[in-house]
Formats: C-alpha cells, sequence, structure tokens
C-alpha cells in the first residue's frame, strides 16, 4: 500500500504530466486521467507503490491523483484545472505553456537516457489514449463499470445504474466501429 512520501507526490504529477502531455486530446477530464492511470497500474505493476485506488462514487479513485491534479506541490502552474457542470467530467485539464516545455523536457530526459520503464509506460499510455481518450465521460466509465476485472471498484458508484444503459452501449458501439472514423 502507497504512503505519502514527498517523492511519490512528485511521481504522481509527473504521472499526470506525461499523460497530458503524451495525449492527442491535450485537455483530459479528471475522469479520464484518474481511471487512465487506473488502467495503466492494473495493466503494470511499476506504479503499485504511487497511488492506490479504492471504490467510491465514480468507480475507481485516488485520493492522490486527485490532490495532485488540484494543488501540485513540485510541478505548480504547469496545467490548469477548470470545474465544470456536469456530474461526471471532475473538471479538465490541460497542459499551459510552461507545461508543455516541462513536458518535452522530461520527454527528452527519458529518451537520452534510454529509461526502459518510463519508455514502456510511455508506450502503454500511446496505447490508452487511442482506447480511451475520444470516449465521454459517461463512456469511459461504462467501460471500466462493465470490466469484469474491476467489478469490486463499483459498489459504491452513485452514477452506475446511470451509466449502464443500453444508449451508452449503442453509443460507444457506435464510436468504437471500424467504420466510425471513415464516416460511412
Amino acid at each position: 500500500m502507497p504512503s505519502y512520501t514527498p517523492e511519490n507526490q512528485k511521481n504522481i504529477e509527473y504521472m499526470i504530466l506525461l499523460l497530458l502531455g503524451s495525449s492527442k486530446e491535450k485537455r483530459l477530464s479528471v475522469l479520464h486521467i484518474e481511471k487512465e492511470l487506473f488502467i495503466l497500474q492494473r495493466a503494470s505493476n511499476q506504479m503499485n507503490e504511487l497511488y492506490l485506488f479504492i471504490e467510491h462514487y465514480r468507480g475507481p479513485y485516488s485520493k492522490e491523483i486527485y490532490d495532485a491534479i488540484i494543488s501540485p506541490m513540485f510541478l505548480e502552474d504547469v496545467w490548469d484545472y477548470e470545474e465544470s457542470e456536469d456530474d461526471l467530467s471532475g473538471g479538465y485539464v490541460e497542459l499551459n505553456e510552461q507545461g508543455m516545455e516541462e513536458f518535452k523536457k522530461l520527454l527528452s530526459a527519458i529518451t537520452s537516457k534510454k529509461n526502459e520503464k518510463l519508455i514502456e509506460i510511455l508506450a502503454a499510455m500511446d496505447i490508452i489514449h487511442d482506447l480511451y481518450d475520444r470516449m465521454s465521460p459517461r463512456e469511459l466509465l461504462y467501460v471500466v463499470y462493465t470490466s469484469p476485472e474491476y467489478k469490486n471498484y463499483i459498489r459504491k458508484s452513485i452514477v452506475y445504474d446511470e451509466v449502464v444503459t443500453d444508449r451508452t452501449k449503442d453509443l460507444l458501439r457506435k464510436k468504437m466501429s471500424p467504420t466510425a472514423d471513415s464516416g460511412a
């Protein structure tokens, strides 16, 4: 189980920076950041010491990630947080100009030092971005809620019944079909 240390806080903030900087969308919801880091953690044992996910009102939740987004201690002023009126997204986060510069420096350091662990994490982030970034918060929660390996994280959800509907399933199926991008 992770415990708070300044080094963990710093690493969490840099994971958020990598996730935001490597996304083609550049602006992600807090929900996307949390769920994508959750999926990344589940796919790789390399980040288990950084943050703990618990059952929460909107599925898997990490206080460490949320706190790092809202109140960063090491990467101050590199991303902008914008509150949202909707009840799923948790707001939106976008790298600002300073954040893009910090991301470029970090990416350069990772590649020049040939840090295999972080190169693998970046490759996994690319896959996760391709799969999940274009989904709405509702669609992303649908995927998480209906995945058998994540079923332990839905018990406290206050939006499960609203999200897991045939309508969401149909929207997601249309969005993910091979003909969705071709305009057919």
